[in-house]
């Protein structure tokens, strides 16, 4: 039977995770929890995998932050090297910013637990990091005939900017020794070259599943729709 299946994401913007606060000792910041009942509780992002952004009025460069959440290593800091939703417990320490260079965490975050300090600080905020990638959409490469395509509608666009990607491995789990990720293989190709304009694509079938990196977030924010049509087994 022929028919088509629509996958698309709400816009990527970037979100205030704790609002600018102070700390009298070494502690925890308070979270924006998005967990109802939890107002202080774990922070999660919706329909995507996130760095996380610290920034300060003053100069925190001698204090040391633990970000603690459900998230995925990477080396470059956007996801490239480990491009999954495969996530697990994760815990990370960055010095902490200045009120000319920011600090961003290495590691991509679903969801964050806690944010510690190890010395009193003042006028600390943390939102979302400038990269990172969106939630995988999984194809029917089982399909017979048909094709699959996808658009990107960049909003109020400052700086964003995205790379599309298919595979058509799924991927399994985190192994640190072993390049942080197991598949059989897992092999990714670029289909969208980064671009900052509104774009429909192709994407090369069969392809298992599909998803972008994004990069340079501020306060735009994206659109990205998946369509797959043909005559399913």
């Amino acid at each position: 039977m022929s028919h088509p299946r629509v996958i698309s994401w709400l816009p990527i913007n970037a979100t205030l995770i704790a609002n600018s606060q102070s700390l009298a000792a070494a502690g925890n910041l308070l979270l924006n929890s998005s967990v109802p009942g939890q107002p202080t509780g774990p922070f999660i992002y919706d329909k995507v995998i996130r760095q996380v952004q610290l920034t300060t009025t003053g100069d925190e460069s001698g204090v040391q932050f633990t970000i603690t959440g459900i998230g995925s290593p990477t080396v470059d800091g956007h996801g490239l090297d480990n491009p999954t939703q495969v996530v697990g417990l994760i815990s990370e320490m960055v010095t902490g910013p200045t009120n000319v260079l920011p600090t961003n965490s290495n590691n991509i975050y679903q969801q964050v637990i806690s944010i510690s300090a190890n010395n009193a600080v003042g006028n600390i905020s943390v939102g979302s990091g400038p990269s990172g990638i969106t939630d995988f959409v999984f194809l029917d490469y089982n399909s017979v005939v048909g094709q699959a395509n996808c658009s990107i509608q960049f909003l109020n666009r400052v700086t964003i900017s995205a790379i599309g990607y298919n595979s058509l491995n799924k991927p399994q789990f985190i192994d640190i020794n072993s390049g942080n990720l197991i598949s059989s293989p897992f092999l990714a190709n670029e289909f969208i070259a980064s671009t900052h304009v509104n774009t429909f694509q192709q994407i090369p079938i069969p392809s298992a599943v599909v998803w972008l990196n994004i990069q340079n977030t501020t306060t735009d924010s994206i659109n990205f729709t998946v369509l797959q049509q043909g005559v399913f087994p």
